[in-house]
C-alpha cells in the first residue's frame, strides 16, 4: 500500500509540475508564487450502491496544495448541507513523503444521478470546489428531437410555423429562447410538440440573424437534460421583378412577376411575350425605384427615381413575340433573349415558301393558317424528319406485320428496301412537293426518325402522357389528359375548360411562332366555312360545330370536306362552289401505316390532330375521300407509332386579357 501511495503522490507531483511553465526560470518562479489546490483522483465518481467504479466502499483522495510554496497551508474540507456524502480527513504515509487527504463515502442512490460540491479552503482563505457525482438507479434524463433536426432555416419572408417533436423520459419540460431574441415565438402544442414561428426579416437593411432554442427536461434535483435547436433566418434576397405590356398573362394582371435568381445581379424568366414594353424592378412594388427597362440593342436603361425628368422617359417597345428565355444582368446592364423552341423545327427563312390565309374564328378573331402541308425534312441531318410521299402508292404497298419485323431506325438491318422510300435506302420513289408525312413523336419533339417509330402501337414519349404538365408555345400551363367523345358535353366552352388539350398550342416542328393545328383550330375552321357557305350548295350548319359532333364516329361535321378540297387536285368528288376561293389548298397526300404500307396517294387525306385518346392513340382528322359522296369530316383515334401522317400549322395567338 505504501509503495502504491508513493507512486500516486509522485504522479500527482508530476501532473502539477506539468501544469507549470518550464520554458524559462522566470515562468517557474511565477508559477511557484501562485497557490493552487488539487485533488487526486480528479473525478470523484460513485455508482448507485454507494461504491466507487472499482468497487471500493470508500474513495480515498489526496489533497495537495502547490508544493512550490515554502510553507504548506492548512486546509479544511466541507460539503453542502443535507448531504448524502460524508468526508473524513486522513493522512497518507509513503516511504519518503506524507500527504493529507480525505476519505469520501456516499449513501446508496435509488433515484436519478446527483451531484454535490466539495469545498477545500486554505487558512489564507483560498478555496477550490470539486464535484462529487453519483449515478442513480433511475436512468439519466434525456431529450431526443425526432429525425435529428437540430437546425432550422427560414427565408426572410417565411413565417410559416415549423413543428418539432421530441422524446424524453421525463414528465416535465420547458422551452427557453436565448436571451435577447425577440423575433421567435415558440408555441407548446403539448405531447412533446413545439411550434416555432419567426417574424419577417424583410427590412431593406436587414441582415441574417441567428438564435437558439433550448428544450429543458427534468430539473437539477431529478437529473436534467437539454436539447439545443439552432435557428437561422436569412437576410432578404435582392430579387428582380418584371412587368409591362409584353407580359399579357391574365394571371399576373397588375402584378410584377418574380424572376428566377441565378446569382447576385443575374436573373432569368421563361415566358410568353408579345411585342411591347418591359420594366424591371428590384421589388414587387411597381412604384419603387430604381427601375430598369429593355432597349433594343441588348442594353438595359435605368430610371433612378420618380423625378419629373424621369417621368418623361419613353420606354421603347421590344420586338419579342413568342416563348422566350430572358436573361438580365443588373450588374452590367445587359440582357439576352433566346427563343424557346423545338429542336429541328422549321427555320424562319422557309416560311416564305408557304402560303398563309386568315380565317374567322368562333370568338370573332382571325386565325392565320399555313395553307399547305409541312415539308420540312430537318435540314442537314440523318435520319430525316418524316418521309416523302409515294405517288405510286394508291393501294397499300408493303408493311411490317409485327413489331418483330419493324426496324428501329433507318440503318436497322431489318429495314426492308421494298417498303422504304429511296431517301431511307429503299426502292420506292417519293416526292415531298405537297408535304411530308411524320410519326406523331417526330412532329411533337423534333427527334428525327425517318418516319419510323420503334413500335407499331407505341406509348407516347415521356413528358407527353396523362398527368404531365406542358407549357405550350403560347405560355399556357396545361395538364395532359386523355379525351374521348363520351367526355364531350356539346357545350364547347365547358369542354375547353374541362379539357385544355383541345386548345393547347404545341409548336412541334412548326416554325417558331406557329403551332400544330389543334382541335379548336379545326373547329374554328369549320365555323369559318359555315360563315362562307350559307348560299353555297354545301352549307355547313353552325349548330353542328361542336367537339361532341366533331369527334363522333358517324359523319362528324357534315359538308366540311367539300370546303377543304379544291378543283385542281380533286376530281369526281363533292367540292363546294366556294372551295377554291376559300383557299385551304388540301391535297390528297395519302398516308402510311407501318403495318399496312403506303397508300391512298391522290385519293384520301388524313392529318394529325394533337389530342390524346389514351397512352397509345392520338387523333387524326378523317375522312376526305375521292370517288364517292362523302362530304363530312370527323376526328378519330389512330395508333401512335403505326400511323405516319401530315399536319398543318397555325400562327400562335394569345387571347386578350379579361
Amino acid at each position: 500500500m505504501k509503495n502504491n501511495l508513493y507512486l500516486i503522490i509522485l504522479t500527482l507531483l508530476a501532473l502539477i509540475l506539468t501544469n507549470c511553465s518550464v520554458d524559462a526560470e522566470s515562468d517557474l518562479v511565477q508559477e511557484a508564487d501562485q497557490t493552487r489546490i488539487s485533488i487526486f483522483p480528479s473525478e470523484l465518481l460513485f455508482v448507485a450502491d454507494g461504491a466507487t467504479e472499482s468497487g471500493d466502499e470508500v474513495l480515498n483522495a489526496i489533497v495537495t496544495v502547490n508544493p512550490f510554496r515554502k510553507k504548506y497551508h492548512n486546509w479544511i474540507a466541507s460539503l453542502e448541507e443535507n448531504s448524502w456524502a460524508s468526508i473524513e480527513p486522513i493522512t497518507f504515509d509513503g516511504d519518503d513523503v506524507t500527504e493529507k487527504g480525505l476519505k469520501i463515502k456516499v449513501q446508496p442512490n435509488k433515484n436519478y444521478k446527483r451531484s454535490m460540491t466539495l469545498t477545500i479552503t486554505l487558512d489564507d482563505g483560498t478555496a477550490n470546489n470539486f464535484k462529487i457525482v453519483q449515478i442513480g438507479e433511475k436512468a439519466d434524463a434525456y431529450v431526443n428531437i425526432h429525425n435529428g433536426i437540430t437546425q432550422l432555416e427560414y427565408m426572410a419572408d417565411d413565417i410559416k410555423p415549423k413543428t418539432l417533436s421530441f422524446d424524453t423520459n421525463m414528465s416535465d419540460y420547458h422551452i427557453e429562447v436565448a436571451e435577447g431574441v425577440d423575433w421567435i415565438n415558440v408555441v407548446d402544442k403539448g405531447n412533446n410538440h413545439i411550434e416555432i414561428v419567426p417574424t419577417e426579416n424583410t427590412a431593406e437593411d436587414a441582415g441574417e440573424r441567428e438564435a437558439k432554442i433550448f428544450i429543458h427536461v427534468g430539473t437539477p434535483e431529478t437529473s436534467e437534460a437539454v436539447a439545443v435547436v439552432y435557428i437561422k433566418q436569412l437576410a432578404p434576397e435582392t430579387f428582380s421583378f418584371i412587368w409591362g405590356s409584353s407580359l399579357p398573362d391574365h394571371k399576373n394582371v397588375g402584378k410584377a412577376i418574380k424572376m428566377e435568381k441565378l446569382e447576385e445581379g443575374l436573373f432569368r424568366i421563361d415566358a410568353y411575350f408579345r411585342n411591347g414594353t418591359l420594366r424591371i424592378g428590384r421589388y414587387a412594388d411597381e412604384q419603387r425605384y430604381p427601375q430598369y427597362y429593355l432597349i433594343a440593342d441588348s442594353r438595359i436603361g435605368v430610371i433612378e427615381n420618380e423625378d419629373s425628368d424621369n417621368r418623361d422617359i419613353t420606354i421603347p417597345a421590344i420586338d419579342i413575340d413568342g416563348m422566350r428565355s430572358l436573361l438580365i444582368n443588373l450588374t452590367t446592364l445587359q440582357y439576352t433573349l433566346e427563343r424557346i423552341t423545338t429542336q429541328n423545327s422549321m427555320p424562319d427563312h422557309m416560311l416564305s415558301e408557304y402560303p398563309t390565309r386568315k380565317y374567322i374564328a368562333r370568338d370573332g378573331t382571325m386565325k392565320e393558317w399555313i395553307v399547305a402541308a409541312i415539308r420540312w425534312d430537318g435540314g442537314n441531318i440523318i435520319p430525316k424528319l418524316g418521309g416523302k410521299l409515294v405517288p405510286s402508292a394508291q393501294t397499300a404497298s408493303g408493311g411490317y406485320k409485327s413489331n418483330d419485323e419493324l426496324p428501329q431506325h433507318v440503318l436497322d438491318p431489318k429495314l426492308n428496301p421494298a417498303y422504304e422510300e429511296a431517301e431511307n435506302g429503299g426502292q420506292l420513289q417519293g416526292d415531298d412537293k405537297y408535304g411530308r408525312i411524320y410519326s406523331y413523336s417526330e412532329m411533337l419533339t423534333g427527334v428525327a426518325r425517318g418516319g419510323i417509330d420503334g413500335a407499331i402501337n407505341q406509348t407516347f414519349p415521356v413528358g407527353w402522357r396523362a398527368g404531365d404538365k406542358i407549357v405550350d408555345a403560347a405560355g399556357n400551363e396545361i395538364i395532359i389528359d386523355y379525351v374521348t367523345n363520351a367526355m364531350m358535353t356539346g357545350d364547347n366552352s365547358i369542354d375547353e375548360t374541362n379539357h385544355p388539350t383541345l386548345t393547347w398550342q404545341l409548336q412541334g416542328i412548326c416554325p417558331y411562332g406557329y403551332h400544330i393545328a389543334n382541335a379548336q383550330d379545326w373547329l374554328d375552321l369549320a365555323y369559318s366555312m359555315s360563315v362562307k357557305s350559307q348560299e353555297d350548295s354545301y352549307p355547313v350548319n353552325a349548330e353542328n360545330i361542336t367537339y361532341k359532333q366533331f369527334m363522333t364516329t358517324s359523319k362528324g361535321i357534315n359538308n366540311m370536306a367539300a370546303w377543304l378540297r379544291n378543283t385542281t387536285h380533286w376530281q369526281n368528288t363533292p367540292i363546294a362552289d366556294g372551295a377554291d376561293a376559300f383557299g385551304f389548298n388540301y391535297f390528297p397526300t395519302g398516308f402510311r401505316y407501318l403495318k399496312q404500307g403506303w397508300q391512298m396517294y391522290g385519293l384520301r387525306k388524313q392529318v394529325w390532330v394533337p389530342l390524346l385518346f389514351n397512352e397509345t392513340k392520338a387523333y387524326r382528322l378523317n375522312v376526305v375521300i375521292n370517288n364517292n359522296a362523302h362530304t363530312y369530316v370527323d376526328m378519330r383515334n389512330v395508333d401512335n407509332g403505326n400511323a405516319i401522317l401530315p399536319f398543318r400549322c397555325v400562327r400562335n395567338y394569345k387571347h386578350e386579357l379579361e
